[in-house]
């Protein structure tokens, strides 16, 4: 048996060994230009198809005497070698030679730079670095924008610049921002950067507003990572084309989209950062939001999609608002699901009221929640909705008037199950055009099923509990109320000081 064994041995050992000395006598046939530049213009990068065997270089003067430094697969050779001084006035031919003799010939152009778009863009394509300090450029006003257009992917590597370029001309002569990029329904966006090669979008002056910006139609999977949109955002406006029946200001603005974004900046542009808006019955959402920066504008973000409140699920404290005129994120809130909001560097502020909560709305610790005048949030859903705020003592929720002018109601009518935890409530139970009426700050109709605690509640006018039905379910703990013209309405109309 160890004789058989060791025969069994001394065969496999054959084998490896003639695997290998097959392997070592095998010779390549890899023939592939992997990087090529000039001596003369060392930041430069030659952009290699493939495909095409072609070598695009851009150079940012006209140069036809260069000494080309080109890197190629293990084991190959090109002709004429790396390092030969050659005349680029005209194309010149490379032949690269494997190991094993086979050769592959490619054709490398030598342009000035920048490259210019065409729009639009129909099929997929990739944007690479040149080197340049501009990449690429797009010549149309923002009124003739990029488009990316059909199911064409645009991708855009990290370290690339665009510019765009042309200015828009008014009919009294006024000059606004230059040009605009459109990704169109279908169409996606992948400007992926990396820490230390950053995508860049920049205008044709280093000014504010000196771009259009950006608009998203596209539900596709559109992602933007280390990105900055420089002075970006200027009025835009809709052509006929669009049911969109309004004007549109700003930098990046989504419509009925979906969009990543991370480790970006936008900055220095007209009225809205970002926004999103919902033209269908399509909702707009983001996939990540996180570690960006929106600054100099008039309001960082405005958010008016039938998905608003999901959407703001994915801000946090990572992203940074406060560089703006208006140091708040407005939105006119839709609760269309279940959502939690964060706490961001900036308050929420509710243009609109919140109708029939449905859905369970969880507002963590830290958040801030200014209210427009008069505007309520309203219960009055199924018993499947439910409030739930989650305050801490260190960081409690605020909800309180915007302009301290005075809010309306939080109507409790259906939410079961809710819960207010460390959380300050001022400025609301104003009145709403009837001076003869006043209002409960916290309205609790039958059927209510709540629990207070370490809740501060100050109203503006009326009472700052209002129990509408004697039908209720009401359990509290350190409750402090104030203001108004008195502290509790009861189920029966008479007033008290503390809760019955």
């Amino acid at each position: 048996m160890k004789k058989t064994k060791t025969i069994q041995t001394l065969c496999l050992l054959a084998v490896v060994a003639v695997a290998i000395i097959f392997t070592s006598c095998k010779k390549s046939n890899e023939k592939q230009i992997l990087t090529f530049g000039f001596k003369e213009a060392p930041e430069v990068i030659g952009i290699i198809d493939e495909d095409s065997k072609t070598v695009a270089v851009y150079l940012p003067e006209a140069i036809t005497s260069l000494t080309p430094e080109i890197t190629l697969s293990k084991k190959a050779k090109v002709d004429p070698p790396s390092g030969t001084t050659l005349n680029f006035a005209e194309a010149v031919v490379l032949t690269v030679t494997a190991q094993d003799g086979t050769t592959a010939s490619y054709t490398v152009r030598v342009a000035v730079g920048p490259i210019e778009l065409v729009s639009p863009i129909m099929v997929n394509t990739t944007l690479k670095k040149t080197g340049l300090p501009v990449d690429y450029y797009y010549a149309g006003d923002y009124n003739n924008p990029l488009k990316v257009i059909g199911n064409a992917t645009l991708t855009i590597e990290p370290g690339v610049t665009i510019q765009f370029t042309d200015k828009f001309i008014g009919t009294n002569g006024s000059t606004y921002g230059c040009g605009m990029l459109h990704i169109e329904e279908g169409a996606t966006i992948k400007a992926i950067g990396e820490v230390n090669q950053r995508i860049q979008f920049i205008g044709c002056e280093n000014v504010k507003m000196s771009w259009g910006g950006i608009v998203i139609r596209s539900s596709s999977d559109n992602q933007f990572a280390y990105c900055d949109f420089l002075n970006m955002g200027n009025t835009i406006y809709y052509s006929s084309s669009y049911t969109l029946s309004r004007s549109i200001s700003g930098g990046m603005c989504l419509i009925d989209a979906k969009v990543g974004i991370s480790h970006c900046k936008f900055t220095k542009g007209y009225q809205y950062g970002l926004s999103a808006w919902n033209e269908k019955t399509l909702f707009s959402q983001f996939t990540t939001f996180d570690h960006n920066v929106i600054e100099g504008y008039i309001i960082p973000v405005y958010i008016e999609s039938k998905s608003s409140l999901s959407m703001l699920e994915k801000f946090d404290m990572t992203s940074d608002f406060t560089d703006n005129s208006t140091k708040n994120i407005e939105v006119v809130p839709f609760l269309t699901k279940d959502v939690t909001l964060n706490a961001t560097t900036v308050p929420y502020y509710f243009t609109a009221p919140i109708s029939a909560i449905n859905n369970t709305l969880t507002i963590n610790e830290g958040v801030t929640i200014y209210m427009k005048d008069n505007i309520d949030f309203n219960g009055s859903g199924t018993n499947s909705g439910r409030l739930i705020i989650n305050g801490s003592e260190t960081k409690p929720v605020k909800i309180e008037g915007a302009s301290h002018n005075g809010w309306g109601s939080i109507l409790f009518n259906g939410l079961q199950g809710s819960v207010i935890n460390h959380c300050m409530l001022t400025d609301g139970g104003k009145e709403r055009g009837y001076p003869t009426i006043k209002n409960g700050f916290l309205k609790i109709y039958a059927g209510a099923d709540l629990k207070l605690s370490n809740v501060s509640i100050t109203t503006r006018t009326g009472y700052a509990i209002e129990f509408m039905d004697c039908d209720y379910k009401l359990t509290y703990s350190g409750v402090n109320l104030s203001g108004g013209i008195g502290n509790v309405l009861d189920c029966q109309g008479k007033v008290q000081q503390t809760i019955p």
